[in-house]
């Protein structure tokens, strides 16, 4: 704890928020230790062989640490399958290359309107535009598709918050992604984040750009920049609540059944 701590102090930043993260991984760490401190008492419990007892432990921690969270993520793969990359690939190519012909067949119909500028030099102001169109064309095309990936994975992350629940690891796995920042509802946030940004900066500059307005200074300084909004504190903390609670009360479940066992065993 003091080592952690002494790390969470030297990397900087805010120190407060640091020191919160610190203390969820402290409650979850020592809820994690006391669980698996419960199952050895729970197993030795019984009176049996050290050797057996020993079996019995390894065949308990395989089956919560290796075989049960394998078969949780296999679950949730089968369940709700991630969308076809490849087919992600050609949507995206489809519409790039369909965009790309509008735009050519638009260029060939203002040349046709306007034989007088055959011979002269593209105008970069209309090339721009053309390109902003073509670019705008595939957003629209791809996006049905980028939005059933993030549909799909959010699926896949509620099951994962219900099957979190069958092993100690999984439910301590989860909590630690999320004290981290780097578990899944916080990236699918940033990345909520990025896109409405992307939005708004391709609106400041396209919208000027189809007014045929050159660009001051003034609209550079006025470009919107980008600001990461940290999710509610409040929210982070109460999806912990559910798997902290579930891991000491496994925990002292198994504990209140030893001690009953061990309180009915004759003295010898």
């Amino acid at each position: 704890v003091a080592l952690a701590a002494a790390a969470a102090i030297a990397a900087g930043g805010e120190l407060a928020r640091a020191l919160v993260d610190l203390g969820v991984w402290l409650v979850f760490a020592l809820g994690y230790a006391a669980f698996w401190f419960a199952v050895c008492l729970g197993v030795n419990s019984r009176g049996r062989s050290s050797d057996r007892n020993g079996v019995v432990l390894v065949g308990v921690w395989v089956a919560l640490v290796v075989v049960v969270p394998a078969l949780a993520a296999l679950t949730v793969t089968t369940v709700f399958p991630p969308p076809s990359r490849v087919e992600l690939t050609t949507v995206l190519r489809e519409a790039s290359e369909a965009a790309d012909r509008s735009a050519a067949e638009a260029r060939e119909k203002y040349a046709f309107d306007h034989p007088e500028l055959a011979s002269q030099e593209i105008d970069p102001d209309e090339f721009y535009r053309t390109v902003a169109a073509t670019e705008a064309e595939v957003t629209r095309a791809v996006g049905p598709a980028l939005a059933e990936f993030d549909a799909q994975a959010a699926r896949q992350q509620r099951l994962v918050d219900t099957l979190q629940y069958l092993s100690p690891a999984m439910l301590v796995h989860q909590a630690l992604l999320a004290a981290s920042g780097t578990d899944a509802r916080r990236y699918a946030d940033f990345r909520a984040q990025v896109t409405e940004f992307h939005a708004r900066w391709r609106a400041h500059f396209v919208d000027r750009l189809e007014r045929r307005a050159r660009l001051t200074a003034a609209d550079y300084t006025s470009a919107p920049r980008f600001v990461h909004r940290e999710p509610p504190a409040v929210a982070r903390a109460r999806r912990l609540v559910g798997p902290l609670l579930a891991l000491y009360g496994a925990a002292a479940v198994i504990v209140w059944l030893a001690w009953r066992r061990l309180c009915r065993q004759p003295v010898t």
